[in-house]
């Protein structure tokens, strides 16, 4: 993910979504693309906490698909985020280890239903 680049592109169900960046400030970017029936959203941030005295730093993508309502169907949200926190002046690669674990586990076949249906 090249951050703060003019495009983002993010493949959703093996279709390429082209996400066009439409503000960049601070420690945010968004990317946004229109489409006839839907739109994605995918905000990306970037922050600092403390919490117990202890510095973190915060980096947050969210990816939203707002679904337009059609005569026979209710319009509908979809949005999920990806956060990893770590403590200030961590090592960079253990950090990243653990959070490529993580999408690893997410992208495995499966898993996603499984966690979907969970909650009823």
């Amino acid at each position: 993910m090249a951050l703060g680049q003019l495009t983002l592109t993010i493949k959703i169900n093996a279709v390429d979504k082209i996400l066009k960046r439409i503000n960049q400030d601070n420690f945010a970017t968004r990317y946004y693309l229109r489409e006839t029936l839907g739109a994605y959203t995918a905000n990306i941030r970037q922050s600092n906490e403390t919490r117990g005295g202890v510095k973190y730093e915060v980096h947050n993508v969210e990816l939203i698909h707002e679904v337009f309502a059609t005569l026979t169907e209710p319009a509908k949200i979809r949005t999920v985020w990806y956060t990893i926190r770590n403590t200030k002046n961590d090592d960079f690669a253990a950090v990243g280890y653990l959070a490529i674990a993580l999408a690893d586990l997410v992208k495995v076949t499966g898993n996603v239903d499984d966690l979907l249906s969970l909650v009823s």
